[in-house]
């Protein structure tokens, strides 16, 4: 499980505002080489940049809006800086700072700066707001809040990005500045272009099988294979949690072990009213736990506790990112792709770097940002998710086929597990 909370008291980590080691980074390419060699991204594709520089050069105050599918996202964002020749600011978690000095500097050396996801940080707030009143640089923020690993699937939006730009778009209005906000979504989308996609992913699969103790079959269909895994790992969560297996489609499965995961939790932490989607369920038991762990008045085997709660979270978290239907109609090569490391990710809290992958970013139109405060549904949210719904629709149509080797006979697999695909 990767690590996202830490005992000591959080502490706003602010950017390093100057423009000189940014603007080094575009120069000698290293976010190019970063993706290379840690996330086996091996070439790009910018698509309409002209969208973006165009709001640049009105003097917009900006708010880029990516999907969050990959570790990679971050730094492939990069090459969308280099191409409209711009320095963005981008708000990240803060566990991200600390995991080596080295790293928290070179996010902040880019233009980073922390945010406690789990309450109210009006110093990373103030800082959003001020970039955006000054409209000093584009301000990067993931509405999905967290990496989802589904690159065809957008997961729930927080309200976040929303608020930050409409408070940032009041406070322009109030000073007279002749300044709009906008927001500019942007599809991000991986594909696989690394050749025979059995030879790349067989040593994992293989290593998988070893380790929940199946017998590997090499001619068995690629996709019958990595089911047959996820179904074993769903069922083991299930005796884990449940106390035995459970019948159904893999999507009532799936949400009546989530809701067995956090369900116990929310009421033995007191929220009474859970909030709308996994994500944010997960979010508000955070900000439960945390505190009890950064009080250096509870004992060792009371954070000890709290840890596991905290890590029973985290599972159920994880497991909103499986979809279901996701190999319904034309089975892709990249949903197989990216559902293996998932898979790899979540049995050994590691995955292998398999290379191969081209990163399209797609800039969209911009949505302008109006003051005016809104009550019930936020139609400002609606259009971003349903903006970058679209897109990740246009772009999923540029998916790879699965050769009808690797597919199989896997409707029928799924009828006789109960996936009902």
């Amino acid at each position: 499980m990767e690590q996202i909370v830490f005992e000591k008291p959080y502490k706003f980590i602010p950017p390093i505002r100057t423009r000189f080691f940014s603007q080094m980074v575009q120069r000698l390419r290293l976010h190019q080489w970063h993706l290379r060699k840690f996330e086996g991204v091996e070439s790009h594709e910018v698509r309409h940049k002209e969208r973006l520089r165009a709001s640049i050069d009105r003097g917009d105050a900006i708010v880029i809006a990516p999907n969050h599918c990959r570790n990679a996202d971050p730094m492939a964002v990069g090459w969308l800086t280099v191409e409209t020749n711009s320095d963005f600011y981008a708000i990240g978690n803060w566990h991200l700072f600390q995991r080596s000095f080295f790293e928290a500097w070179a996010i902040r050396l880019t233009g980073g700066y922390s945010i406690y996801r789990e309450g109210m940080d009006r110093q990373s707030l103030e800082t959003s707001l001020q970039i955006l009143e000054a409209a000093e640089r584009p301000l990067m923020i993931f509405p999905e809040g967290s990496m989802t690993r589904n690159n065809d699937w957008l997961h729930p939006l927080l309200e976040g990005v929303a608020f930050i730009a409409r408070t940032a778009a009041k406070r322009i209005e109030k000073k007279g500045l002749n300044r709009r906000v906008v927001i500019h979504p942007v599809g991000v989308k991986y594909l696989f272009r690394g050749g025979d996609l059995r030879q790349r992913l067989e040593p994992t699969i293989r290593s998988l099988e070893k380790r929940l103790g199946y017998l590997s079959v090499p001619e068995t269909p690629l996709l019958e294979r990595v089911s047959r895994l996820g179904m074993g790992i769903l069922a083991a969560k299930e005796v884990e949690f449940l106390g035995c297996p459970q019948g159904g489609s893999f999507r009532e499965r799936r949400d009546r072990l989530i809701d067995g995961m956090l369900a116990p939790l929310e009421k033995k932490w007191g929220i009474a009213t859970p909030a709308v989607g996994v994500v944010a369920r997960t979010k508000d038991l955070r900000s439960r736990m945390i505190p009890v762990i950064q009080n250096a008045e509870t004992s060792r085997p009371e954070k000890d506790a709290v840890e596991r709660d905290m890590e029973r979270a985290y599972y159920a978290q994880q497991l909103a990112c499986y979809p279901d239907a996701y190999f319904e109609g034309t089975p892709y090569q990249e949903r197989l792709f990216e559902t293996v490391e998932r898979l790899e990710e979540d049995v050994t809290d590691h995955v292998t770097k398999h290379g191969g992958l081209h990163v399209i970013l797609d800039v969209d139109e911009p949505i302008a940002v109006s003051p005016e405060r809104v009550r019930g549904v936020d139609p400002l949210m609606e259009e971003l998710a349903a903006r970058l719904r679209a897109k990740l629709a246009e772009l999923a149509q540029e998916n790879h086929p699965l050769p009808p080797e690797e597919i199989g006979d896997f409707r029928r697999y799924c009828r006789g597990v109960g996936e009902g695909a």
